[in-house]
């Protein structure tokens, strides 16, 4: 008892340490300010509260005492708040309210467990990563627009109003059309989409190449198309176009594998689509480099891509991959795994992402066999790669078609031969 007891009290003393620290880092900085009365040695007594009333508790069998050790929260954060609005006319309440929440940071400690402890533990990380990121947080909410705003709200309701309410069970006499599932990649890719959105943000004032990677993960034919309009309005960005296709190229292969890993964790898959899908990459990289610096030359503007979430690019990507799933899953039914060839060629002109899912969706509910999925995979990246030289034919340059027509053609043999010869090679 006496073990355990000094256990958790080391812990529950470390977990309010690290706020503590943060505050008490910020009182130095603004000593002459209105600063957070609380420093380091509080805010762990805090935290050494919650596990006292927590660990008496269950030795006692007596729920009320977390009672009394919620009530001295309040009384001490009211009488220190009030204190240091009448002495700085200080009216902040963001440690104050990190008070109660070390207080239950100590409490989780102090109910013992392997599981509580995690709990503690990352709630202490994130309360001080969100303290400590107090100036960028501010300014990156400030810069944000309504169309953003708007955006994570859509997110939201998609998320977590609509995918809840939906029957979790196959609805059609084939067992492929699962309401839930199909509903949750589709939260998932917007929940990629949106993350990718706000990096590609981030980064676009540092450079075009970032903001082309990001853009690329989301949609490389909307990249490409992009990237043809910029090249029509400015014609001295030629090498700039030329390396940002091709980084564009990458990263949509890169997403591929993402898709696979992240959303639906297809090790098998991957396994076979890693040296293939690896090799091609660091072919479209190194042309990408090679541009990259003869692009320096370039007289490069700040490209100002719009957001990729909206509904109406959810609901594309939706539509897309609803559709595969019933239309792949019915020819799959009748034709065998040939049957879906036409229907993924077809949709990969589209968004070779949406067809990877499906793909990816089909072998997870044994709809597929695994090789057929990986032919298919292939077959949608190689069609998503030439479909880039029709998507450049509107810049009228031959430089820039030439290049991108070999280059593409080049890197879709690079795909397809590697794959076969990997099982000459290797042993699957």
């Amino acid at each position: 008892m006496l073990i355990d007891f000094v256990r958790q009290l080391l812990f529950a003393v470390l977990v309010g340490a690290l706020p503590g620290i943060e505050r008490e880092h910020l009182r130095k900085k603004v000593e002459d300010k209105a600063v957070p009365i609380f420093g380091i040695r509080t805010i762990i007594l805090f935290s050494v509260l919650g596990f006292i009333s927590a660990f008496t508790g269950n030795l006692m069998g007596v729920s009320s005492i977390f009672v009394l050790g919620i009530v001295a929260v309040i009384v001490i954060t009211t009488a220190v708040y009030f204190s240091n609005f009448w002495r700085y006319k200080h009216t902040g309440a963001t440690t104050y309210t990190v008070m109660f929440i070390v207080f239950f940071m100590g409490f989780l400690v102090g109910l013992g467990g392997y599981t509580f402890f995690v709990m503690a533990a990352v709630l202490s990380i994130v309360t001080t990563l969100l303290l400590a990121a107090r100036r960028e947080m501010i300014d990156w909410s400030r810069n944000l627009t309504s169309e953003e705003i708007f955006s994570a709200i859509k997110l939201g309701i998609i998320a977590v109003v609509i995918l809840p309410l939906l029957p979790n069970h196959y609805i059609d006499p084939w067992n492929l059309i699962n309401p839930f599932s199909i509903w949750y990649v589709i939260v998932i890719i917007s929940g990629i989409f949106f993350l990718s959105y706000i990096f590609m943000k981030e980064f676009s004032q540092k450079g075009l190449f970032y903001s082309n990677f990001f853009a690329g993960l989301i949609s490389a034919t909307g990249t490409v198309f992009q990237l043809t309009c910029l090249f029509k309005k400015n014609k001295s960005l030629l090498k700039t176009v030329i390396s940002c296709v091709f980084l564009a190229c990458f990263a949509s292969l890169f997403s591929h594998l993402v898709v696979i890993l992240v959303v639906f964790g297809s090790f098998e898959l991957v396994k076979l689509l890693i040296i293939p899908y690896t090799l091609s990459m660091i072919f479209l990289l190194g042309i990408f480099y090679y541009y990259y610096v003869q692009s320096k030359q370039d007289v490069v503007k700040e490209l100002n891509l719009e957001s990729p979430f909206s509904l109406k690019s959810v609901f594309t990507f939706g539509g897309i991959y609803f559709v595969l799933i019933l239309v792949g899953g019915l020819l799959n039914f009748y034709f065998g795994d040939a049957g879906l060839l036409p229907a993924v060629a077809g949709a990969s002109l589209f968004s070779s992402s949406a067809v990877t899912a499906s793909l990816a969706n089909l072998l997870q509910q044994g709809n597929i066999q695994l090789f057929s999925a990986v032919g298919l995979v292939i077959v949608s990246a190689v069609v998503s790669l030439l479909v880039r030289i029709i998507l450049v034919w509107p810049t009228k340059n031959k430089q820039i078609i030439k290049t991108v027509t070999v280059g593409t053609v080049a890197a879709s043999l690079v795909l397809i031969v590697s794959y076969f010869l990997q099982f000459y090679f290797f042993a699957f």
